[in-house]
């Protein structure tokens, strides 16, 4: 069966190293989690919808000869993908829906706490919390879209 973990920001994910150590599917990670590389088994996806962070991202791949894809909004060079149906939605529902495009059959899902209490995102400036309204909104989206998907939160 084809799995991933799809590894959002919301910093529930922290609780779940245990978890995320034992995994043995891929890995799909949003936006500057890549930094904690040594944390996880392996990083196979870095999704983001932040022209920045694709620049980040490629410099930090190069800078520690690290081999994982690019997904983005945009194409930007030869070394990073489109998502297959870009939605205009955040890079943790981005990364759920083109996992579901590739076939995957379990799509776990960490880091996700926004949905239930718009929990503190890891790498957003610290004591402001992000909007949650729409976050919540494409959750729905998804699962109205693709009502067979096996989305599974870890927590």
């Amino acid at each position: 069966m084809k799995k991933c973990l799809v590894l959002g920001n919301a910093s529930d994910r922290l609780e779940e190293k245990e978890f995320i150590k034992n995994w043995k599917d891929e890995i799909w990670i949003c936006n500057y989690a890549y930094k904690e590389y040594l944390e996880f088994p392996r990083i196979d996806v870095v999704g983001t919808v932040h022209s920045f962070v694709v620049t980040d991202a490629l410099q930090f791949k190069k800078e520690n000869n690290l081999n994982f894809r690019i997904l983005s909004s945009n194409r930007y060079n030869s070394e990073t993908e489109e998502f297959k149906n870009y939605l205009g939605f955040s890079t943790g529902w981005e990364l759920v829906n083109q996992a579901i495009l590739e076939g995957f059959e379990e799509i776990y899902i960490c880091g996700f706490a926004v949905i239930n209490n718009c929990d503190e995102d890891i790498y957003f400036p610290k004591g402001i919390k992000p909007y949650c309204g729409n976050f919540i909104n494409q959750f729905y989206f998804i699962k109205e879209k693709y009502p067979n998907s096996n989305i599974i939160f870890v927590k």
